[in-house]
């Protein structure tokens, strides 16, 4: 046990690692061989050597049958469904049910597309292993994916299709026609069920009669109701909410009601169920990004610390399925799992109020789910408040923030998504993508950019006109750097083309900007700040402090590349 114990806290597997896995997985360490931690070690090697120590152990149909549904979908994924086949052979009816639940649904609508290519595999991985694996599939599952593709005609009935198509299957007894009038999405789908049904005439007739004759009645509409009925049951088990109820964890909260919620919660002493999910890339280690929460934890009992990453866990696999819903997708998975870490610890922050020694008492008396939906809370705040300030018809912002300078325009689009997202060119600007909140300086930088472009949106309104307000092509900086050269030049027409001599009589013989005009910017800018200050309520030295910023900003860009703003 003390070799599996090590092998599964290392960080990083290195080769000597993985050969000490193989080795205790392939059984040649007799005395290890408990199958589940044989099955629990594969996670930890790279997919091409977690699939050769499954096909070289003793028993692999055992061992693949001890594996959750979720690490076999993360394989499969991994590896690619063509790579994949002698796994899928091997897999239990059950998971491939499980499998299906969590791969060939989307929104709670079947996806016909990769529910054929799913049926293809099977069969091109072991015709034999396909018909038990399909024939043990719920049978209203079966149901709604011939309906979805086929119609069946009963010739006892007298009835028989004007039109044979290409593809149709006619039972021995003569008494059945399914013609299948599959779509460009679903004609691997259509394929795989007349061969499904080609090959059961001959193993189980009895059976694919009544089939047959029980869907010729059957809406489709009811087939899919039961289907997701049977399917929420098993993601029940596996610890997956059904999407109403997954919506608790995204339900904004305010800091004065923790207390009320606190008060109807459940005991923390209570341990919650085990799911079968099998997460394996959810990790209860927190670096140094989680200091509030890290800190927390460490002046917990082990007791409180299982309690507490069981229901984290529990909050990570609701929040993914509402997020992404793609439990195939290692990084999506890890990428939510970060994100449900860090909301607990900007909800912990808070209720902190940055006294880290308060974290450990909080642990112990408040449910994980709070600080998460506490956390989140602040996030849709900061939204909320972009958002109100659109209404602000003192305000410039552009359809879509199309008058926002970069980055701001990016940051403000990300945080405006249905799930709010950092935006990563804000703290670098080598990095152009959009991805969930990780640490308290992301969050600090988007909560000072959105001040920022709250206040260039005001600064450009208090003195736009009508002509301002059609140009989309100009951003804040550029419509500020044109009006101050036209009414520096003394033209009426703020937004009117600068021609490139005329940007040059802003410069002095040294090619920098000329004092004259520096200083015309500067007062341009203070006298802009006091009358926002005065209509707007603006604090004073806030205001005036952010209009000198931003014009030495504009400044600078016109000296260094004045065409980025003037065109």
């Amino acid at each position: 046990m003390e070799i599996y114990n090590f092998v599964n806290n290392l960080w990083i597997i290195s080769p000597i690692a993985e050969l000490v896995i193989i080795w205790f997985i392939t059984g040649t360490m007799g005395h290890l061989s408990d199958i589940n931690n044989q099955a629990a070690n594969l996670n930890l090697l790279s997919p091409k050597k977690r699939l050769d120590a499954i096909l070289n152990h003793p028993t692999p149909l055992k061992l693949v049958r001890s594996m959750p549904a979720q690490e076999l979908l993360m394989t499969i994924r991994q590896l690619g469904l063509e790579s994949s086949l002698e796994l899928i052979e091997l897999m239990h009816p059950k998971q491939v049910q499980e499998l299906f639940d969590l791969e060939i649904w989307t929104n709670d609508h079947l996806n016909l597309d990769v529910a054929g290519r799913y049926f293809t595999v099977l069969f091109e991985a072991s015709p034999d292993s396909a018909i038990a694996q399909i024939h043990h599939l719920d049978i209203e599952f079966l149901g709604l994916m011939f309906k979805s593709v086929a119609e069946i005609y009963d010739t006892s009935l007298n009835e028989e299709p004007e039109d044979f198509p290409d593809l149709y299957s006619t039972s021995p007894d003569g008494r059945f026609i399914v013609c299948f009038h599959p779509t460009k999405e679903s004609s691997e789908l259509a394929e795989s069920l007349h061969t499904f049904l080609q090959e059961l005439y001959g193993r189980d007739l009895p059976y694919v009669l009544r089939l047959l004759e029980s869907l010729r009645y059957e809406l489709p509409s009811l087939l899919e109701e039961t289907c997701l009925r049977w399917r929420q049951n098993r993601l029940l088990e596996m610890g997956i909410l059904p999407r109403e109820e997954r919506l608790q964890f995204f339900a904004p909260v305010a800091q004065a009601d923790i207390k009320r919620l606190l008060a109807n919660q459940k005991p923390l002493t209570h341990i919650p169920q085990e799911d079968s999910l099998g997460l394996t890339t959810f990790k209860t280690d927190i670096n140094d990004n989680y200091a509030f929460l890290k800190s927390a934890l460490s002046l917990c009992s082990d007791d409180l610390k299982q309690l507490f990453w069981l229901r984290l866990r529990h909050a990570v696999i609701n929040m993914h399925a509402s997020l992404s819903g793609d439990f195939g997708d290692t990084d999506a998975i890890v990428q939510s799992s970060e994100y449900v870490k860090f909301l607990a610890e900007l909800g912990l922050m808070q209720l902190c109020q940055g006294d880290l020694k308060k974290g450990g008492a909080i642990i112990e008396t408040t449910l994980p789910i709070y600080l998460i939906r506490l956390g989140r809370t602040t996030l849709v705040g900061m939204r909320k408040r972009l958002k109100t300030a659109l209404t602000d018809t003192k305000a410039l912002f552009g359809q879509d923030f199309c008058y926002a300078d970069s980055p701001l325009h990016e940051m403000a689009r990300a945080l405006c998504l249905p799930e709010p997202r950092y935006y990563e060119g804000l703290l670098d600007s080598k990095k152009l993508t959009v991805r969930y909140f990780l640490s308290l300086t992301e969050l600090n930088a988007t909560l000072n950019a959105v001040h920022e472009l709250i206040f260039r949106a005001q600064f450009v309104g208090s003195f736009a006109t009508e002509e301002l307000m059609h140009n989309r092509k100009v951003s804040h900086a550029g419509m500020v750097a044109r009006a101050l050269v036209n009414q520096f030049q003394g033209r009426a027409h703020l937004m009117a083309d600068i021609k490139s001599h005329e940007a040059s009589a802003i410069t002095a013989k040294t090619g920098a900007l000329s004092q004259d005009f520096t200083q015309f910017a500067r007062a341009f800018g203070e006298t802009t700040a006091q009358h926002m200050v005065t209509t707007l309520g603006l604090d004073d030295e806030q205001t005036k402090k952010r209009a000198h910023a931003f014009i030495n900003a504009i400044l600078a860009q016109l000296e260094q590349n004045p065409s980025l703003l003037l065109g």
